[in-house]
């Protein structure tokens, strides 16, 4: 009996050494789908919006500081009369105006007859001390 265990052990050797190993499958990475590239054109438009972005952003800012301002200048002022605005007037800076669209403001500075006032919506330049019949 030991003959035959021995030689039924050597036969599924045998068997053994003449099956083919199976071969192990190629590892395949998995394909990334690259993304199509973007062109020249495509890369400035993107810039052109990002640019968009920070400048309205920076723009919201501005007028929410500019509104916070315009509040505390009605506050302080708003009891004031206000001198009715109009191109032809003379207005002296730090003080209120009336404007017949924008509403009240408040004369920030008068340079060469140009208002800077600030609005709710934010600061305004407008004409003052205009002469329509001045040949240029």
């Amino acid at each position: 009996m030991a003959k035959k265990a021995a030689s039924k052990s050597s036969k599924e050797g045998a068997e053994k050494a003449e099956k083919p190993k199976k071969e192990a499958a190629p590892k395949v990475k998995a394909e990334k789908k690259a993304a199509p590239k973007k062109t020249a054109e495509e890369k400035a438009e993107a810039k052109k919006v990002a640019k968009a972005k920070k400048e309205q952003a920076a723009a919201a800012a501005a007028a929410s500081e500019a509104n916070e301002k315009w509040l505390e200048m009605k506050e302080k002022h708003g009891k004031e009369k206000a001198s009715k605005y109009s191109m032809t007037g003379q207005f002296q800076a730090q003080s209120p105006i009336e404007h017949p669209k924008l509403g009240w403001g408040y004369i920030m500075a008068n340079n060469n007859d140009r208002l800077e006032v600030l609005f709710q919506e934010g600061i305004k330049v407008l004409i003052s001390n205009y002469n329509a019949s001045a040949k240029i």
